[in-house]
């Protein structure tokens, strides 16, 4: 874990988060969070754990800046949580699909950063890209990005470089959990950015 040793609020998250091995790659295996919502005590337990990132050092910052799509609901329910403005980043492919979808989710200007991204299911790298609106930060705006799961880091620090594209300063990079030996925190904190993350695996 990134920050502190796991109490029992942590524990318990970390058991609810089912595994499940990914039957196009042998060895890769998806950490299925959905059991957590299931019961709103310990998808309330999470956003809290989640939030207490964010206070123990406390971290000064406007705005959440959330990852699609579990993301989403992390950074929305912490900026609820902290009377913050939400900004959601969507996450797009090279397929018309993928474009399609995401002039739909943001149909305005948008601004893009491309980064090369390791698919579970072929073992290759591919051309991702993530987009936010033009206008969703103000230059000098200091932002939190929230996303459930911190893997190679490459995500995240995509939406690190889109934020300070924008003019924006990134405070810390939260997560519900992390997967230690793809090492994407220890990446992300060698590059220059706080981490934090409630469980490890």
């Amino acid at each position: 874990m990134s920050e502190r040793k796991e109490g029992i609020d942590q524990k318990v998250i970390k058991q609810l988060i089912r595994k499940i091995p990914n039957s196009h790659q042998s060895g890769t295996v998806y950490h299925d969070i959905t059991p957590i919502w299931k019961d709103y005590q310990y998808f309330d337990t999470s956003i809290k754990t989640m939030v207490a990132l964010l206070s123990a050092p406390k971290t000064k910052f406007d705005v959440v800046v959330a990852i699609e799509a579990a993301g989403w609901i992390y950074g929305s329910a912490i900026a609820y949580a902290l009377m913050k403005p939400f900004v959601p980043v969507v996450e797009v492919g090279t397929s018309m699909a993928d474009v399609k979808r995401s002039n739909a989710l943001l149909p305005s200007a948008v601004e893009t950063e491309n980064y090369e991204m390791l698919n579970e299911d072929d073992g290759k790298m591919h051309l991702q890209s993530m987009v936010i609106h033009k206008d969703a930060l103000e230059p000098g705006q200091k932002v939190v990005i929230v996303d459930e799961m911190i893997a190679t880091g490459k995500s995240a620090e995509a939406t690190a470089h889109l934020i300070e594209k924008m003019g924006g300063s990134v405070e810390k990079i939260i997560a519900l959990f992390d997967i230690e030996e793809l090492g994407g925190c220890q990446y992300l904190k060698a590059v220059g950015y706080k981490v934090g993350t409630c469980v490890t695996y």
